[in-house]
């Protein structure tokens, strides 16, 4: 800051900068990469009826969970129709531009050393045979979970559950995948078994199915402290939820909001609220557990904001990742190279749980054309206002300010009253 202003002095400008940010909103926006979604399971053997293609596909959830079943396949290779249907599945989310959440299983009964191959080759080989599949598709798989093996794929109950195994695994889907698709674990011990250390690129965050069905999350943490049995084990609920919360920094969080056998929801909405935005999730199951949805809907926020008397699962699906507000814009006028210019800030807020994890454009609109600032929003955490900052030459006319994914253009809306394209008013440029 004080480079790029050292040298300029205040002069008086023709023009005053009159803030007049678009009015805030409370609905859920439609951003990619984050929210709701629901599961849907695809039997590789199986072609995909057009029928039930349509009927998974929910317009309003930007997110779909695909779990292809390959348990036909445990003792021989995948055939090529295996591979076409799996192709369509994946083509039919695309081409109506959702983001995938992939998962790949043996068995979705809860008999994970049953279903799986026996032999570990065999493994390795699915991989490579379906990794041209994940490279063509990689663009729209957001995230992949888990690592095949194991009970509903989730790494337990399964007779390669070795590091050397699970690594090799990692190796093999981290070369077909490439260098933007996250990965998740279902719990956080399986992340230190495959990686020393938490660190940005290993884009790895934890998909915690059992998130509030018991103190443990059912069995996702541990009742021993870290001290107690080192890195590779489950620990205490604090010091795995405080574990969570540095891997949001680097990787999307999510799962499913359950139950178990608790008679009753535990947690006031401030309570699950607070939990949420600690292990700053992204993504959440709507459908499952039901039980937890009703209570959700039942609960109401009561903070005085523009959110009160909202009810609780209105309120989490619209803070699930990110959601971006215009909190204020001031504009200074100084000279350099003896021309009259504006020296903008923008405060911009992230009310949401989690960071927005894949790169964007940061936008503002003086006329049609927009110019990109120098900010990457993937650094703009859940809950915490940054300053932008701009040098703007005045001229009569409206300032707008937008956000487009840097992938495929697409919008992400901010929680203002905004124009069809997305831009958002901050103010105008008027002659003093």
């Amino acid at each position: 800051m004080k480079n790029r202003m050292s040298g300029w002095r205040k002069k008086r400008c023709p023009f005053r900068f009159r803030a007049e940010i678009a009015k805030e909103h409370t609905k859920a926006l439609p951003n990619p990469a984050r929210g709701w979604y629901q599961i849907d399971t695809f039997y590789a053997e199986q072609p995909p009826e057009e029928e039930k293609l349509n009927w998974c596909l929910n317009e309003e959830d930007q997110l779909v969970l695909l779990i292809f079943h390959i348990g036909a396949y445990r003792q021989k290779p995948l055939d090529e129709q295996a591979l076409s249907h799996m192709r369509r599945v994946l083509s039919f989310f695309s081409e109506h531009e959702k983001d995938i959440l992939l998962r790949v299983v043996y068995d979705n009964e809860g008999m994970g050393i049953e279903h799986e191959p026996g032999f570990f080759s065999q493994v390795e080989e699915h991989i490579e045979q379906m990794g041209p599949l994940l490279s063509e598709f990689s663009d729209r798989i957001f995230l992949f979970q888990g690592l095949l093996v194991g009970s509903w794929g989730e790494m337990h109950t399964s007779k390669f559950l070795s590091t050397k195994k699970l690594s090799r695994i990692l190796e093999l889907l981290r070369s077909y995948l490439g260098g933007q698709c996250f990965l998740a674990f279902r719990r956080p011990l399986h992340y230190r078994r495959l990686y020393e250390k938490t660190e940005p690129k290993n884009r790895t965050g934890i998909y915690d199915d059992g998130m509030f069905g018991s103190p443990t999350h059912l069995g996702t943490f541990g009742d021993h402290t870290k001290n107690a049995v080192g890195w590779e084990e489950a620990w205490s609920r604090e010091e795995e939820l405080d574990f969570e919360e540095e891997l949001g920094g680097y990787a999307p969080m999510g799962g499913e909001a359950v139950l178990g056998e608790q008679e009753r929801y535990p947690y006031s909405l401030a309570e699950t609220v607070s939990l949420l935005s600690k292990m700053q999730i992204t993504y959440l199951n709507r459908i499952h557990d039901e039980r937890v949805m009703e209570q959700w809907k039942r609960m109401q926020w009561n903070a005085k904001d523009a959110w009160k008397g909202t009810d609780g699962f209105t309120y989490i699906g619209c803070h699930l990742g990110y959601r971006f507000r215009i909190t204020g814009v001031d504009a200074v006028f100084t000279e350099r190279d003896g021309q009259p210019v504006a020296w903008l800030t923008i405060r911009i807020r992230n009310d949401g749980f989690a960071a927005c994890y894949q790169e964007a454009e940061v936008c503002l609109w003086k006329g049609e054309t927009p110019t990109v600032l120098p900010y990457d929003v993937r650094e703009w955490a859940g809950g915490k206002e940054q300053q932008l900052h701009a040098d703007v030459v005045p001229e009569e006319g409206t300032l707008y300010f937008g956000l487009r994914r840097k992938s495929d253009g697409r919008i992400l809306w901010l929680s203002h009253e905004s124009e069809p394209d997305g831009r958002v008013r901050l103010g105008e440029f008027i002659p003093s």
